[in-house]
């Protein structure tokens, strides 16, 4: 790991704890006959008119006959300030994809990038631990490999956007096609990764991360008996979406 990404995980850190200060509150959600909808906490009502206070901190005054239900948030939900949330205990899962890059030495410096995806789905046992059975898609070179793996991932901050760590650890299925000249087999599959979590109104929302990929896979010649051990270590860019 060079120093420009170490420094680029320093600067994600910053940022999420700077944007991320805020209070949370539960409050409900409040369904108007037109259509709209209302976050925040009703602290009157009468015949004529409701006073509700909302997320962003105003008070506002809406006549009564105006609401067509209002239903409290959900229990094992932190709501933030703006109306968005996050889930804090049961079933998750997400799905990813992004870039995976190496760089190798020719006559210049080339990037060379390839493709993969990745869905999880698990339990969150806390607002912190969550942990998950993955599996996904991914290219190494010539390598095409299906990872079977499980996944565990801490977000230390209970905030709107917040960093988080994940390690992933299992078994890649080579899936190139076995011939009369070579026979592929997979190996272990490793992968650390921090990343930032930006909440939507439902408990789940979109990530950004940034990882640190190591895959093993054996090519055998059918021919002379000639064993190759690779072992491919990738920087990885990822966007998902956490439900």
């Amino acid at each position: 790991m060079n120093l420009r990404y170490i420094l680029s995980i320093c600067v994600i850190c910053c940022f999420s704890l700077k944007i991320s200060a805020q209070t949370v509150e539960k409050f409900d959600i409040i369904t108007l006959t037109d259509g709209s909808i209302l976050n925040g906490v009703l602290l009157n009502e009468n015949s004529a008119n409701a006073e509700i206070r909302l997320t962003s901190g105003a008070q506002i005054s809406i006549p009564a006959n105006s609401i067509k239900n209002i239903k409290a948030g959900k229990d094992n939900h932190t709501y933030f300030s703006n109306g968005k949330s996050r889930k804090n205990k049961g079933y998750f899962g997400f799905v990813k994809t992004g870039l995976l890059f190496r760089r190798y030495a020719s006559d210049y410096f080339d990037i060379v990038t390839s493709p993969g995806v990745q869905t999880v789905h698990g339990y969150r046992f806390n607002k912190k631990l969550s942990a998950g059975i993955g599996v996904g898609m991914e290219g190494f070179d010539r390598f095409k490999v299906l990872p079977i793996f499980a996944h565990l991932r801490y977000e230390p901050f209970d905030k709107r956007v917040r960093p988080y760590l994940s390690i992933d650890a299992g078994y890649g299925v080579a899936l190139n096609s076995s011939s009369s000249w070579n026979e592929y087999s997979g190996g272990l599959m490793l992968q650390s990764a921090i990343g930032l979590q930006f909440s939507n109104r439902s408990g789940g929302g979109i990530f950004l991360e940034l990882g640190q990929k190591f895959q093993w896979a054996t090519e055998e010649s059918a021919w002379n008996g000639n064993v190759n051990e690779w072992r491919f270590s990738r920087a990885a860019f990822n966007v998902g979406y956490l439900f």
